[in-house]
């Protein structure tokens, strides 16, 4: 069943907030039907269909819930991983609750933007000049485990390799769901999986992570899954650091392998709710060296520049300085400015997979 929910489109851009790196499981595809593009991807243990309906509306219908019906878990025979209340309504409150909770949609972003308008020059000058792709951009609520994964697969790596590890991921640990579209067409889907699935999976993950091309990722991943498990308290030591003020937090994920600094920011920023932290990366380093701390700008000739961890603070405690608490979804604006993928006429252009179709 298809369900609406008031937001309009400067509250919510859903093309680059779903492609600009956050989330690395969606997609835009062509409907079948009508010809028309909608996003499909798996999020919150739900197979997703959503569209912009108009300016005032996005579209939602969830294709599968994994947590209520039998799911095919590696190592295992059919299992039933919970049964939830059938009830419709109840089950139709609950879906909104979720997307609502992802988007983060009792944020106002357009009072944001406004104060980061009022409050900087270059920002005000890059929204308008490109209105159609920066307005809207907000930060995701994702889950701890999977956003932490996701970001070790990101270290020297671009968004589409990324992608490419986190399905696999899913497709050798997470549950399966199999789903026939209205012509006939049938399209797999991974959840992406719980921390008891990737356990169950640890005697030979890294062989198999390096075998699907991971690298040495392969070794951090397996590594980390080993430590939350063995030594850290498992989820529930990951929920435990949304209570934590920023600097504990990081510090804490940073005990786990593959986690540098700026993997670090990214879990604190898009799962722990550290609303101000700035990601320092290539991009954000040029942008802050190009227009804000010029005596960086030097640097950024150099082949290999790097960041250093004074570079870094003085860089994320001047966004906050300028930006206020919502640095991090601020950052994200002009980030996502940068992005290749989003260079384009129209995004819709730019991101949309004509040979998929659901």
């Amino acid at each position: 069943m298809k369900h609406m929910i008031p937001c309009c489109s400067k509250q919510l851009n859903l093309d680059v907030v779903l492609l600009n790196g956050q989330s690395f499981r969606w997609n835009k595809v062509i409907c079948p039907s009508d010809k028309t593009s909608v996003f499909v991807g798996v999020a919150k243990h739900r197979v997703w269909k959503l569209w912009r309906q108009n300016d005032n509306e996005i579209g939602f219908k969830v294709l599968n819930n994994f947590q209520q019906r039998s799911a095919n878990i590696k190592g295992t025979e059919n299992k039933v991983i919970q049964d939830l209340p059938t009830d419709v309504s109840e089950e139709q409150d609950r879906d909104t609750h979720v997307l609502k909770e992802y988007f983060q949609l009792d944020v106002d972003v357009s009072n944001l933007y406004r104060e980061w308008c009022e409050k900087d020059d270059h920002f005000r000058e890059q929204v308008s000049a490109n209105s159609q792709l920066l307005e809207g951009i907000r930060i995701l609520k994702q889950d701890p485990l999977e956003t932490l994964l996701a970001f070790i697969c990101s270290a020297n790596n671009n968004i589409a390799r990324i992608s490419k590890m986190v399905q696999r991921l899913c497709e050798l640990y997470g549950s399966k769901c199999e789903i026939v579209d209205e012509i006939g067409t049938s399209s797999v889907f991974y959840d992406f999986p719980t921390l008891a699935q990737l356990e169950a999976g640890l005697p030979d993950m890294e062989k198999a992570l390096r075998d699907s091309g991971f690298g040495y990722r392969a070794g951090y991943i397996a590594g980390t899954v080993r430590k939350l498990c063995n030594e850290l308290g498992r989820e529930e030591w990951l929920h435990s650091l949304m209570v934590m003020k920023y600097v504990e937090a990081k510090e804490a994920v940073m005990q786990l392998p593959g986690v540098g600094p700026k993997v670090a920011d990214c879990i604190c920023l898009m799962a722990l709710q550290k609303h101000e932290v700035v990601p320092v990366d290539t991009h954000v380093y040029q942008i802050t060296a190009k227009f804000y701390i010029t005596k960086y700008s030097a640097n950024t000739k150099k082949k290999s520049a790097t960041v250093s961890k004074a570079m870094h603070e003085e860089i994320g405690q001047f966004y906050v300085s300028r930006f206020g608490p919502y640095a991090g979804w601020a950052h994200s604006v002009l980030f996502s400015n940068r992005l290749k993928r989003f260079e384009s006429d129209s995004v819709d252009d730019a991101t949309t997979q004509k040979r998929k179709k659901f």
